[in-house]
């Protein structure tokens, strides 16, 4: 038994070892509801430090729900990580001043805290955790051995391989 060996069954082993996946919890609509504010304030506060929409540079301005595009400020009210819109009235609103924009936020975080706009957050929700189900059944019906898949695709590269080499062979032999 080499030394190497003996490191091994000490620390672990050269199987993999099965993990338990992580079971992705649903978010509620108060937990949703925390996020935007948190990312509305956020948006909000960066917003408060820059000097004016003119002077904004739109590749080193970063925001959760603001982006400069075209001289104009887009804001989208949106969750999660891609700020995907809520709902389609507020997928994307101009303003040509930072004052306007400001104001927009707060009167929507407003309207959120009052929860007028809880109807349109939770059929957001909805529709995130029939996409995330949709998913997990398109992931559970492909066959998930890597193994098999590495040889499947080494066969279709050495097949086309082999077929380029015919090829260039046989423009060689006929020219």
């Amino acid at each position: 038994m080499t030394s190497i060996t003996r490191h091994n069954i000490k620390f672990g082993s050269k199987n993999p070892i099965p993990v338990e996946r992580i079971q992705a919890h649903r978010r509620t609509l108060t937990q949703a509801v925390d996020a935007i504010r948190a990312r509305i304030d956020e948006t909000i506060a960066i917003l408060n430090e820059q000097p004016s929409l003119r002077q904004m540079r739109a590749k080193s301005f970063r925001s959760p729900m603001a982006k400069k595009y075209r001289r104009n400020l887009l804001i989208t009210i949106g969750y999660g990580r891609n700020n995907e819109a809520i709902c389609p009235e507020f997928k994307y609103n101009y303003f040509d001043s930072l004052p306007q924009a400001i104001e927009f936020l707060q009167e929507t975080k407003i309207l959120i805290s009052k929860g007028k706009l809880d109807v349109q957050i939770n059929a957001h929700l909805q529709k995130l955790s029939k996409r995330a189900e949709h998913a997990r059944e398109k992931r559970a019906a492909v066959d998930t051995d890597p193994k098999t898949k590495h040889t499947e695709y080494q066969d279709v590269a050495k097949a086309l391989d082999n077929l380029s080499k015919i090829q260039n062979y046989e423009r060689k032999t006929a020219a």
